[in-house]
């Protein structure tokens, strides 16, 4: 993950898997100020996690953060502005596994060679595996789209 860091040129790099609990999700985060220990973050239910939106619509999210607006879990720390997320696939029937997201302490616009990045590292991500508890699909762990 820190080769996808240098390349979209992002202070953080993170997966957002859900978690077996209902309205949470697991965040694994990497970046220069950032720890290396997962936090289980809560979702909202308002839709206000940026990971959760990328998640429950299988589509690409970018935004740029302000005041009030929607989050990922570790963007509460206020100095992360600007989001680019894409979901995790499953390989095969292409069910949404998790999310992959980058974010950066400037407003920026994201290219498309960013967002091809991005897809590369989510490809990637799902050939590896993921837990199996995250294979189970948000559907069937209390999600709102039943």
């Amino acid at each position: 993950m820190e080769n996808a860091l240098a390349d979209l040129r992002a202070d953080c790099i993170a997966l957002a898997i859900p978690s077996p609990l209902p309205g949470c999700v697991l965040v694994l985060a990497r970046g220069k100020s950032f720890p290396d220990a997962p936090e289980l973050v809560p979702v909202s239910s308002t839709g206000s996690s940026l990971c959760q939106r990328v998640i429950q619509s299988g589509q690409d999210v970018q935004a740029h953060i302000g005041t009030g607006s929607a989050r990922c879990g570790l963007m509460a720390a206020e100095e992360l502005t600007s989001y680019c997320g894409t979901p995790i696939l499953a390989p095969g029937d292409g069910e949404v596994l998790a999310a992959v997201s980058a974010m950066t302490r400037m407003s920026r616009i994201w290219s498309r060679d960013d967002t091809s990045r991005l897809h590369a590292l989510a490809r990637a991500l799902a050939s590896h595996g993921l837990p199996g508890w995250a294979s189970a699909g948000p559907r069937r762990l209390g999600d709102s789209r039943r």
